[in-house]
């Protein structure tokens, strides 16, 4: 991960295609493997933002997987 830009609004992050893959296998395992108590307390947000920053970073992961099938394929 790189970081290239730092606010007041967040973080611009640079993520390779694996650690995104990672950051998405890691939500995937809080919000459908294990029963976390206190969910928001510990996530630092409510299981249905979680589930949508999951959704999210799933499709985000798909499309550079797809890219790089067809970059690879030519």
């Amino acid at each position: 991960m790189k970081l290239k830009e730092l606010n007041a609004s967040g973080a611009w992050v640079f993520l390779t295609e694996d650690e995104l893959l990672m950051v998405s296998n890691a939500l995937n395992e809080v919000c459908n493997g294990l029963d976390v108590p206190e969910f928001a307390t510990r996530m630092g947000g409510e299981r249905e933002e979680a589930l949508s920053l999951l959704k999210n970073i799933s499709s985000l992961y798909d499309k550079i997987a797809k890219h790089d099938e067809g970059t690879q394929a030519k």
